[in-house]
């Protein structure tokens, strides 16, 4: 019995042991699968302004000055505020970038309402006032019929109504034909000469 019983004993350890094993492989990592998410740092009042100084002079010692830091520091925290604020001092450069150029759907904008007259211009008219006067006088008209033409081209070219190139496709047949064309007129001379009538 006391046989029957060490067995039992083996038997329920290996069972436990092989289920342990089962359940680990079941359970996933969660602490080495967690990715860590970035901190969001946030600037002091000196470096929001060291970021805003650098973008009008370019130039780290004097932008440090101009935030507020030491003349003595001025050099190191300057170019230690580049390394450190260097992806927000990016993204304030693309901010200002962006304001600047004019985005795709603002240009498409602007053709469109060039050619279909809503823009108006301002121009200079000069008027008789009697013998030998003039009056210059402002006046608005909407853009000439080049301009609205020339608006209507570029949209055109946007969206692909002209086409610029043209492709062929044939049987094996026609493609010698041509083949045998071109070189039939390779061999004549592009300008005539004098001997021929």
């Amino acid at each position: 019995m006391a046989n029957s019983k060490q067995k039992n004993n083996k038997a329920t350890t290996i069972k436990k042991t092989q289920s342990n094993k089962n359940d680990s492989k079941k359970k996933p990592k969660t602490a080495a699968k967690r990715k860590k998410k970035p901190v969001k740092r946030r600037l002091t009042e000196k470096q929001k302004k060291f970021i805003h100084e650098y973008l009008k002079t370019s130039n780290a010692t004097q932008s440090a000055i101009n935030a507020g830091y030491s003349k003595k520091t001025a050099h190191a925290i300057g170019h230690e505020n580049l390394r450190k604020l260097e992806k927000e001092i990016k993204k304030e450069v693309a901010k200002k970038e962006s304001k600047k150029i004019a985005q795709v759907d603002e240009v498409l904008k602007f053709f469109t309402s060039v050619m279909r007259g809503d823009i108006e211009e301002e121009q200079i008219v000069l008027e008789g006032g009697g013998p030998g006067f003039t009056k210059a006088k402002k006046m608005t008209k909407q853009a000439a019929a080049k301009e609205r033409i020339r608006a209507a081209e570029n949209l055109a070219k946007r969206y692909g109504l002209f086409t610029d190139r043209v492709e062929i496709s044939g049987s094996k047949d026609s493609d010698d034909a041509i083949s045998n064309l071109i070189n039939s007129l390779s061999d004549r001379p592009i300008f005539p000469t004098d001997n021929e009538d």
